[in-house]
C-alpha cells in the first residue's frame, strides 16, 4: 500500500490545509460563488465537512463573497454581452446566487447602467443598419433577439422606438 505524502495532504481523510490550498488555486483563476466553490471541491473528493469549513473560512476572510461575486457577474455580463436583467437574474440564480442577492446586484446595476442603453447597444451591434429595423419581419427578429438576451417587453419596445421604428 503506497503512502501518502504528509504535506499534499490525504483528500480522502478531508485534510483542512489541502481542502483550502484547493480553494486558493481554484480561486486564482476566478471568482466563485460559494456553491460553485463546494462543487469544485467536492469533485477533488473532499469530504462535506471539511468543504464547508473551507467555504465558511473564505467567506469569513473576506475571499469568498456570493453578493461581490454577483456584481461583478451582472456588470461583465452587461457591458461585454449587453445582457438585459431577465437574463442576468436567470445566470445569478444557476449560479447559486440567492434571489435576495441577485435582486440587490441587479438594483445596483440598474443604477449605473440603464437596461434600455444596454438593449439599443445589442441592437447596434446585431442589426448595424437601423434601416433594416424599418421592416415589421426585421422588428420581430429585434424583438426575440433582445429578448433572448433578457429584455423585458417595455424596454425592448424603448429600444427600438429609439432606434427609429415606429
Amino acid at each position: 500500500m503506497p503512502e501518502e505524502d504528509p504535506a499534499k495532504g490525504d483528500h480522502r481523510n478531508g485534510s483542512f490545509d489541502a481542502a483550502k490550498q484547493a480553494a486558493y488555486r481554484i480561486l486564482s483563476y476566478r471568482d466563485r460563488t460559494s456553491r460553485e466553490m463546494a462543487a469544485k471541491l467536492k469533485e477533488k473528493d473532499f469530504s462535506d465537512s471539511v468543504i464547508l469549513k473551507v467555504i465558511t473560512f473564505l467567506q469569513e476572510i473576506g475571499a469568498l463573497n456570493d453578493l461581490r461575486f454577483a456584481r461583478q457577474w451582472a456588470r461583465s455580463r452587461t457591458e461585454y454581452r449587453h445582457f438585459g436583467p431577465v437574463r442576468l437574474r436567470q445566470e445569478l440564480l444557476e449560479k447559486g446566487i440567492s434571489a435576495a442577492e441577485a435582486d440587490a446586484a441587479l438594483d445596483q446595476l440598474s443604477e449605473e447602467h440603464d437596461p434600455a442603453q444596454s438593449a439599443e447597444a445589442a441592437l447596434g451591434r446585431r442589426f448595424k443598419d437601423p434601416a433594416l429595423l424599418e421592416d415589421p419581419a426585421v422588428q420581430r427578429r429585434a424583438f426575440a433577439f433582445l429578448q433572448r438576451k433578457g429584455f423585458a417587453a417595455e424596454t425592448i419596445l424603448k429600444a427600438l422606438r429609439k432606434k427609429g421604428t415606429p
